[in-house]
């Protein structure tokens, strides 16, 4: 199987596939994708929904330098973690559904070995969803399962479905910032523009049936933003689970 092609913009460098969409987002490529996309069970299953566990599969958090040079930000993944999930079930509160947080140790390194695959099925199934019904087509209907992994991730707790929730960010370091400052003069000067991003963030939600693992609904955001920044995060995430848990239009 042939790799996913890297992409190099404006000093930024990605190879999967929530980054490529990351820089769909912010503008950088010609594409959009902020749809919800749908399983075909949806319209059958939304009235029974009434209990939703959150999961943080995957928070990934970088700082950009001004060479387009990522650096892993462990320290500012768990603040993330906690913006992002508070968001999320405040959201899902206002739709009258009693939502709950699921750590996800299992979605991570060192999990037991079972919950490690279903996990992985789980990421394999949103890349095929991105790759297959945004980037390179727009049918709206699917039918994907993620097999067991609400049995294995809710552990014997009470929930209808589970939301997983994927987020890749990027912040500012201080010469990236000037770099952007340096592009902004140029462009002035010389009347040929750069677009330096100096931040953004790319928000996958991916909701399940609880019962069999289907995936009942799905959307994908990407915003130029600043995850340190509460109002930030509540503002990305209430966007991208607009349509989440209400009627198919």
């Amino acid at each position: 199987m042939n790799p996913i092609p890297t992409i190099r913009t404006a000093g930024i460098h990605f190879t999967d596939v929530a980054g490529k969409l990351l820089l769909i987002g912010l503008g950088l490529l010609a594409v959009g994708c902020n749809n919800s996309r749908y399983g075909v069970r949806y319209d059958q299953r939304l009235p029974e929904i009434k209990q939703v566990a959150v999961i943080p599969a995957s928070i990934e958090v970088s700082s950009m330098h001004s060479g387009g040079v990522q650096e892993a930000r462990l320290d500012l993944v768990e603040p993330a973690r906690d913006r992002v999930i508070e968001s999320l079930i405040s959201e899902l509160k206002k739709r009258g559904v009693e939502a709950t947080r699921i750590e996800s140790t299992t979605a991570t390194p060192g999990g037991d070995e079972a919950s490690a695959r279903a996990f992985a099925l789980a990421k394999a199934v949103s890349n095929s969803i991105q790759i297959h019904h945004y980037l390179f087509g727009k049918e709206e209907i699917f039918d994907y399962s993620t097999g067991t992994l609400p049995r294995l991730a809710l552990m014997n707790q009470n929930a209808d479905a589970v939301l997983l929730v994927y987020l890749t960010s990027f912040v500012p370091t201080e010469g990236r910032k000037a770099l952007q400052a340096t592009a902004i003069v140029v462009g002035v000067l010389t009347g040929v523009h750069v677009y330096v991003a100096t931040c953004g963030a790319s928000a996958t939600l991916v909701l399940i049936d609880a019962r069999n693992g289907d995936v009942l609904w799905f959307n994908q955001l990407q915003e130029e933003c600043d995850i340190r920044k509460n109002k930030t995060v509540e503002r990305l995430l209430h966007k991208a689970s607009r349509y989440l848990l209400k009627p198919r239009k």
